[in-house]
């Protein structure tokens, strides 16, 4: 992670730090509806419903509806990493 840091990864972790955040509020009640959300990376994140909670990809939403003062926050128990332009690419094939 320190690597990210660098000058020379700026690009990297812009995108990675702008695929947590998506455009306008989505409160909690309206997250467990949607199959995905577009990130402002214009990255698609996948929402899924198992096992009694809620995942964005693979993180588990751990809290939610955390006001703030330019919009909502849910927390995760890990880092969304946006997909790579190879799996991206992959994924569109199908």
């Amino acid at each position: 992670m320190a690597s990210l840091l660098k000058p020379e990864n700026k690009a990297q972790l812009t995108d990675i730090l702008t695929y947590h955040v998506v455009s306008g509020a989505v409160p909690a009640k309206v997250a467990v509806t949607l199959k995905e959300a577009g990130a402002v990376n214009k990255k698609t994140i996948n929402i899924t419903k198992k096992d009694g909670g809620l995942f964005l990809n693979k993180s588990k939403v751990i809290a939610t509806d955390i006001k703030a003062s330019n919009g909502i926050i849910h927390v995760i128990d890990s880092v969304l990493l946006p997909p790579s332009k190879k799996t991206a690419k992959v994924s569109q094939a199908k």
